[in-house]
């Protein structure tokens, strides 16, 4: 099975790559839990790399709450 790039799966996401929609992306993946999973920096770590691939094959979900999220702002 052919990995999808993490940039990739950040624009199938609705982020770009760069470091200010890689916070954007990290900060709506601790949305998910209880407790801060990701450290927000911008960068593409392993911690988030293995977040994104998580969150790409769960999409939708992630997509439902980033947008309940933005519309709260």
């Amino acid at each position: 099975m052919k990995t999808t790039p993490p940039a990739d799966q950040l624009r199938a996401l609705g982020y770009d790559t760069t470091p200010a929609e890689i916070r954007r992306f990290q900060q709506a993946y601790n949305r998910l839990g209880p407790e801060r999973l990701l450290a927000i920096h911008g960068e593409l770590d392993r911690a988030t790399r293995a977040a994104l691939a998580l969150a790409y094959d769960s999409r939708a979900l992630l997509s439902i709450v980033r947008d309940r999220s933005e519309a709260g702002r």
